[in-house]
């Protein structure tokens, strides 16, 4: 008999930099600031991304096959303002990247979405896309466990 069960329970501390995970009602992706200290920005349904230091002291839900999905129809060109909190950031550079309020330092952090590591928005043509969703491809099928733009939903935590 096979068993396709897509999700581990794990320790927050054993989610690789770049993982997605859920706890309890949020969604996260696990980040480093400085490569070594992990963080997490945290999508929940009360309030927009956000990024929580100190990790989580508790289980958590791993996904290790979730992919993002744009909505292509949310594309936003960059210009000169500055991509909203949240969307994926497509750069020409190849990478895409997310930006996240980080209240402790009163601004915001720039993430790579792939590696889960802090960096710098180049200043390369980007597109930001305010609409994307995290899921497995099952079966052939995408099955949605995140959405965000518009009103957050959590789908599948």
């Amino acid at each position: 008999m096979k068993i396709n069960i897509p999700v581990l329970p794990s320790k927050f501390d054993d989610v690789p930099i770049g993982g997605f995970f859920a706890k309890k009602t949020d969604f996260g992706l696990c980040v480093s600031i400085d490569g070594k200290k992990r963080a997490a920005i945290i999508f929940s349904e009360t309030v927009g991304p956000r990024l929580q230091y100190g990790g989580m002291p508790y289980q958590v839900l791993y996904y290790p096959d979730a992919t993002a999905q744009v909505d292509l129809n949310s594309a936003v060109p960059r210009t000169d303002q500055d991509p909203a909190y949240g969307a994926l950031i497509k750069s020409a550079n190849g990478k895409t990247y997310i930006r996240v309020v980080d209240s402790a330092a009163g601004d915001y952090r720039t993430f790579d979405v792939a590696t889960g590591m802090q960096g710098n928005l180049p200043d390369d043509p980007a597109v930001a896309y305010l609409h994307w969703k995290v899921g497995l491809q099952l079966d052939g099928e995408f099955m949605e466990l995140l959405d965000v733009g518009g009103s957050l939903k959590l789908t599948g935590a």
